[in-house]
C-alpha cells in the first residue's frame, strides 16, 4: 500500500459509491489505473466488503464505544462471544490485551445493560465508556422509506457498489428506478455508506490516536485543524458526547519513524493535553440488529 492507495481507502470511507472515474478525475489518474490498484485491494481481500447502512433518521440509533484491558487468554473466544451479542458491531484487538468494543444500540435504555455484557463476557478492567457524537442530520424531516427502498437496501448491504443494473435485474424493476431511490435516499440523509478493511494486510503502519485537548480548547477546533493539517494520513475522525475533551484519530504511515513524527507534530500544536498510539493488530465486523430489521423490512413490504 502507497499514500495512492490510501487516498482511495479515504474516498471509499467517504463515499463507497463513488466511480472509477470519479475516483481517476480526484487522483490524477486513469480509470483503467485506479480500477487496477482497487482489484489489488479487492481481490485478496484486504478491502473486505463495502456496505450500506440505515442512517439514525431512518432507523433510530446510537454509538458506543467500550475499551479497557480484558484478562482473557483465549482472545479469539473472547471475540467471538463479543460477537454473538446483536449490538456488537466492530471489536478490535490493541496492543497491552486491549479490546475497543463498539455497538449499536437503540437507545441510551440499552447502555447499561451493554457495557455489562462487554465487561462480563470481555474480562475488561479499567473500563471507560464512550458514546460517538453522531452528525446533525441537514435534510428535511417528514421523508420515510418504502417497501421497494428496503429491498434495494438489503440488495446492496454487504456490496454497496453493486450496480443499479444488477440491483434492477434482482428486484425486477428499472435501473432508473433504482438510481432514483439511492438518490433521494442520499439526498434525504437516510442512508449512508461504508468501507470495510483488513489493517493488517494493507502493509505500512494503521494507528489509532487517542487525543485530549487542553483545558479550554474546543474540541471542534482540533478537528478542524487535524482535517486541514493531517489529511493525508487520516483514515477517521471521531468525537463523543460523554467525553468532550477526548477524541480519536485513525492514520496510516509507511513507518514507525513517520508516525513518531506525525505524533510530535500533533503535540507541538499546543492544543493537545496528549496523544496516544494504540496499536491495533485485529479488527473483527459483525452484523447487528439494524441489518436484520433491514432484511425483515425487505420481505414486509
Amino acid at each position: 500500500m502507497d499514500e495512492i492507495d490510501l487516498r482511495i481507502i479515504q474516498e471509499f470511507i467517504a463515499n463507497s459509491r463513488i466511480t472509477y472515474r470519479e475516483l481517476a478525475g480526484k487522483l490524477g489518474l486513469s480509470v483503467n489505473s485506479v480500477h487496477k490498484r482497487v482489484q489489488a485491494m479487492t481481490e485478496p481481500g484486504n478491502i473486505k466488503e463495502f456496505s450500506v447502512h440505515l442512517a439514525p433518521k431512518a432507523l433510530p440509533h446510537i454509538f458506543i464505544r467500550v475499551c479497557g484491558t480484558s484478562a482473557t487468554t483465549l482472545m479469539d473466544e473472547t471475540v467471538a462471544k463479543l460477537g454473538k451479542n446483536p449490538n456488537t458491531s466492530m471489536v478490535a484487538v490493541s496492543s497491552n490485551n486491549s479490546l475497543h468494543v463498539v455497538g449499536v444500540l437503540r437507545d441510551v435504555s440499552d447502555v447499561s445493560g451493554y457495557v455489562n455484557f462487554v465487561t462480563r463476557e470481555g474480562l475488561i478492567k479499567n473500563m471507560t465508556v464512550r458514546l460517538l457524537d453522531m452528525p446533525k442530520s441537514r435534510a428535511a424531516s417528514g421523508v420515510s422509506l418504502t417497501g421497494l427502498d428496503y429491498r434495494i437496501i438489503n440488495s446492496m448491504l454487504h456490496d454497496s457498489r453493486k450496480q443499479a443494473v444488477d440491483v434492477s435485474a434482482e428486484l425486477g424493476v428499472s435501473a432508473k428506478t433504482v438510481k432514483r431511490r439511492l438518490e433521494r435516499m442520499e439526498e434525504n440523509e437516510m442512508i449512508y455508506y461504508r468501507v470495510v478493511f483488513d489493517h493488517a494486510s494493507l502493509g505500512g503502519i494503521f494507528t489509532l490516536l487517542d487525543l485530549y485537548v487542553k483545558s479550554g480548547v474546543d474540541a471542534l477546533e482540533a478537528v478542524a485543524l487535524i482535517r486541514k493539517k493531517y489529511s493525508k494520513n487520516l483514515l477517521e475522525i471521531r468525537t463523543f458526547s460523554t467525553i468532550p475533551d477526548n477524541l480519536t484519530i485513525d492514520v496510516w504511515t509507511r513507518s514507525m519513524t513517520d508516525l513518531k513524527a506525525l505524533q510530535d507534530s500533533l503535540q507541538n500544536e499546543g492544543i493537545f493535553e496528549n496523544t496516544i498510539p494504540i496499536f491495533v493488530y485485529g479488527v473483527y465486523h459483525f452484523e447487528t440488529w439494524r441489518d436484520q430489521y433491514i432484511r425483515e423490512k425487505a420481505l414486509s413490504k
